[in-house]
């Protein structure tokens, strides 16, 4: 049920941009969006609530390109739901950004988005689909598709998280796809598609195929997980992953064997130049 203070607004024929729409909120609010090209990038920041849903609800069309901002969407210490919403930047930024959040993406697309840069101690070059830090992230029946990482510099360190990159967050993958990402790094790459440091992951009937990782070293073309907590996967497909020059083509495991269990029904081949490396 529906907080009694939520609002409903219309975009375009409300406010004429979700930014607009997203600072006129005083509490939760849904927003409603008309199919079409928005060139705009949206800062969530300190919001109860923020629901996003194309007018068309689980059907596509409506399209974030950004506007040149490090991400199309930064979300920190907010909740934000996506419904039917297409985040791509053609390359010029990253798609999603949480921190201390929680986000929910249902029946969306995050694909052609970039993470690049030469980085350095205070900035890692990661996650070029969705980057979260400490928050709950929850991913169903949407796809994450051709995103890319590259770090120009040996000084940006380990590259990670073509798809994904998740640091200390419980994290929920159902029903999606994980397809043709990549990391590129002069010094190292990891998590091709996905990229878990710590934290759990829960993931069921999820395809994670096609992803690339070049770099001198190389983990994880696949999964990279990095001392995970117990996490829950069953009837996923790990397949025709790479890692170029490394060790785990489909799956890397630093950490706790049991604590990341292929689960029943799962497919893992065909990744070069292996399935499964763990160092223990």
């Amino acid at each position: 049920m529906s907080a009694p203070d939520r609002r409903v607004f219309f975009v375009p024929s409300q406010f004429p941009t979700l930014q607009a729409a997203i600072e006129a909120a005083e509490g939760a609010v849904t927003i409603v969006v008309e199919p079409g090209a928005y060139d705009e990038s949206l800062t969530i920041v300190d919001r109860p609530e923020v629901v996003i849903q194309s007018a068309r609800l689980s059907r596509r069309g409506v399209v974030l390109g950004g506007d040149g901002a490090p991400a199309v969407i930064h979300v920190e210490r907010a909740g934000l739901a996506l419904s039917g919403i297409e985040v791509r930047s053609d390359g010029r930024s990253r798609g999603i950004r949480a921190v201390d959040a929680t986000l929910n993406l249902q029946e969306c697309l995050v694909a052609g988005n970039c993470a690049a840069g030469s980085g350095g101690e205070q900035e890692r070059i990661v996650g070029a689909g969705i980057a979260a830090w400490r928050s709950r992230v929850r991913v169903q029946k949407s796809t994450l598709a051709c995103n890319r990482v590259e770090a120009a510099s040996p000084d940006a360190g380990p590259a990670a998280g073509g798809g994904l990159y998740l640091e200390e967050c419980r994290s929920e993958i159902a029903g999606s796809t994980v397809v043709g990402n990549s990391v590129r790094s002069p010094v190292a790459a990891r998590g091709g598609g996905i990229a878990m440091v710590r934290g759990r992951l829960r993931m069921w009937k999820s395809r994670v195929t096609d992803n690339l990782l070049r770099a001198p070293a190389c983990e994880g073309g696949g999964l990279y997980a990095f001392e995970p907590e117990p996490c829950d996967l069953g009837g996923n497909v790990v397949a025709n992953n790479t890692a170029l020059d490394g060790l785990g083509g489909g799956l890397f495991l630093a950490g706790e064997r049991a604590n990341l269990p292929l689960g029943a029904g799962s497919t893992l081949h065909w990744n070069h130049p292996d399935d499964f490396w763990s160092l223990r």
